[in-house]
């Protein structure tokens, strides 16, 4: 649902986590080669502020970071915010049923459409500008141990329910989930695909124009690698299926079922 109150950390409107942020120097990230920047967070005073944090989120391309909290019933920060306080932005929290600790196939991160561009009111930026994530197409996760990062390979509007929300299960729903993806995705993003035999059917009248490999997983599905139209060059390798996270918030009218989600892809972990 779009609200249109809420602050942003990144908005000029300070709140009292923003003073648990200072920003260093780059890291190098030990899997990806990419530079993961150091927020120097202080994490103890985070956990003080609110026992129910879990993590930093952090896009560079859209200036966007927040903590995240984790809590039992996902309705509790629809309208708390990370300090507690009652307000219509609430905070950014990780989905109640998703394993604890990113140990899950997909992670879901929830937030509001906020009119001021707070909370996750500036995901569609990613629709509105392709180069925006074309350019810096990554998503951070800094937790107290380790910091995550997930390369971004399709965004897009679906509705409350869809098979964007779907939990699976082994190489074949793995596939499955990733072709869906990828099919609904406004841009291409990525240079490879994981697409089950089910998924791509069409794909073999496609096979003389696109240069492909493939190769045959566990339960027998086809892992095809092939070319797409994204002038960058991708860095996920969807055969070893990478963990996923997705962020999602509302779309469209006030109280409809309209949806925007992001999905990205785990590469790196330090």
């Amino acid at each position: 649902m779009q609200q249109d109150s809420g602050a942003s950390l990144e908005s000029g409107r300070s709140t009292n986590s923003d003073h648990a942020f200072t920003k260093g120097d780059a890291s190098m990230n030990s899997r990806s080669g990419q530079s993961a920047p150091d927020l120097c967070i202080d994490y103890d005073a985070l956990l003080r502020m609110n026992p129910d944090f879990v993590c930093v989120l952090y896009i560079p391309a859209l200036k966007l970071r927040y903590p995240v909290v984790y809590s039992k019933d996902n309705a509790d920060y629809l309208h708390t915010t990370f300090e507690g306080k009652h307000n219509a932005a609430g905070a950014i929290f990780y989905d109640c049923t998703s394993p604890k600790d990113f140990r899950g196939e997909n992670t879901y991160l929830f937030g509001h459409n906020m009119k001021n561009g707070s909370m996750f009111g500036t995901l569609k930026k990613f629709e509105k500008d392709a180069a925006l994530c074309s350019s810096d197409p990554y998503i951070y996760i800094y937790t107290k141990d380790h910091v995550r990062t997930y390369r971004i390979f399709s965004y897009y509007e679906t509705v409350d329910g869809s098979a964007s929300y779907d939990d699976f299960s082994g190489t074949a729903g793995y596939d499955q989930y990733v072709a869906y993806c990828l099919k609904n995705s406004r841009a291409a993003l990525v240079d490879t695909a994981v697409e089950s035999t089910a998924a791509s059917a069409d794909a073999d009248k496609r096979s003389e124009t696109q240069e492909k490999t493939n190769s045959t997983s566990e339960d027998g599905s086809i892992v095809r690698k092939r070319k797409t139209r994204s002038a960058s060059e991708s860095t996920i390798d969807f055969a070893e299926r990478p963990q996923l996270l997705t962020l999602s918030t509302c779309s469209g009218r006030a109280g409809g079922n309209q949806r925007f989600v992001v999905h990205a892809a785990l590469i790196g972990v330090e």
